[in-house]
């Protein structure tokens, strides 16, 4: 298992949060992702057999930010 943490840019809400956060852990692999509006930071802890960082930054992107 892996944790990385992510700076999101683009995020105006909660709400944004909240996607992006949905996004996160609808990908294989990723066992928990938590998005925090306020410190604009994702922590991601993931299985590295099953996912990499290029695949979760494009989900990220995907989700608009």
């Amino acid at each position: 298992m892996k944790n990385i943490t992510l700076q999101i840019e683009g995020m105006s809400c909660a709400g944004c949060a909240a996607n992006c956060q949905k996004a996160l852990n609808r990908v294989d692999g990723v066992e928990k992702a938590e998005v925090n509006f306020l410190t604009k930071k994702a922590v991601i802890d993931f299985d590295e057999a099953k996912t990499n960082i290029e695949a979760i930054k494009t989900a990220v992107n995907n989700a608009g930010f």
